[in-house]
């Protein structure tokens, strides 16, 4: 889906601006800040909330909004975290920052945008930078503005066994009904199945017991609706149409196996974003 980016330099011109290093540096001088998890999670939320109230340039976000309205037609749209420290050697970063589903006003962009910079300071994205030993300092994050897709099915797809390096002709496919965010940050068990290149072979390691699925909202966000659970997400032959795009995928990215976000709209594949797999260690 057509969309655009706002660069690192917006973020970080929006934070130097705003005084987020001084506003940091008083944070970790809080008695029990290093120590505490519990008083850090109070803090970063704190901070949070402060960032999604500072103010943006309105060259800025008079900008996005243009760019909303005459490149995207003024569509809902995603606005998608895309941080520097994400997609390294040995730190993924997948699911720790934040993604606003279906924002559908330029009022509301500008707020997205400040939700996802501030998203950098997640809690669970700050403990997990620190113990990968990530200088804070040197995190920017850039946004991506997509064009929202109202998807029948959604998830990810990784070219490689993930459980396994040595099936090396074995795709891992998750999958839930609707909008996939949830599968994404890991928070619903999803469809989940590993497909054979050379046998063909589908397994099916487990099925969504979801009961609601996520589609969009025509007043902005997402809404539940019912679905009958256990029911299977994918056909064998939307299994192997995925596979065959995983492939075609990593041979472009140079034969490097890939984390793939994908969706189905109809009898339409969408292939939302494509990034490195990064495996976990003794993987």
């Amino acid at each position: 889906p057509d969309g655009f980016c706002i660069p690192f330099a917006a973020y970080a011109d929006f934070m130097r601006a705003n005084g987020l290093a001084e506003r940091i540096a008083r944070m970790r001088q809080q008695p029990g800040f290093a120590t505490d998890a519990g008083l850090r999670k109070q803090a970063l939320s704190a901070l949070q909330a402060d960032i999604e109230q500072w103010p943006v340039s309105s060259a800025a976000a008079d900008g996005w909004a243009q760019r909303w309205s005459g490149q995207l037609g003024s569509q809902g749209v995603f606005v998608r975290s895309s941080s520097s420290s994400e997609d390294l050697p040995n730190f993924s970063g997948a699911g720790l920052y934040t993604t606003v589903p279906n924002v559908r006003s330029g009022t509301d962009l500008a707020a997205a945008v400040r939700k996802v910079w501030a998203s950098v300071y997640n809690f669970e994205a700050w403990e997990a930078r620190q113990a990968a030993g990530i200088d804070d300092a040197q995190v920017m994050m850039s946004v991506f503005v997509q064009k929202a897709v109202d998807s029948s099915a959604s998830g990810v797809m990784i070219t490689r066994d993930p459980f396994d390096a040595s099936h090396r002709y074995m795709s891992y496919i998750a999958a839930k009904r609707g909008i996939g965010i949830r599968v994404v940050e890991g928070r619903r068990v999803a469809e989940q199945i590993l497909y054979s290149s050379r046998s063909k072979a589908v397994q099916v390691l487990n099925r969504s017991q979801d009961d609601v699925a996520l589609q969009l909202d025509a007043k902005g966000g997402v809404r539940e609706v019912a679905v009958t659970a256990g029911r299977a997400v994918l056909s064998d032959a939307l299994v192997q149409r995925l596979a065959r795009a995983g492939a075609g995928i990593k041979q472009r990215f140079g034969d490097k196996d890939q984390d793939i976000e994908w969706a189905v709209q109809g009898d339409q594949l969408i292939i939302l974003q494509s990034r490195p797999f990064i495996s976990a260690p003794g993987r």
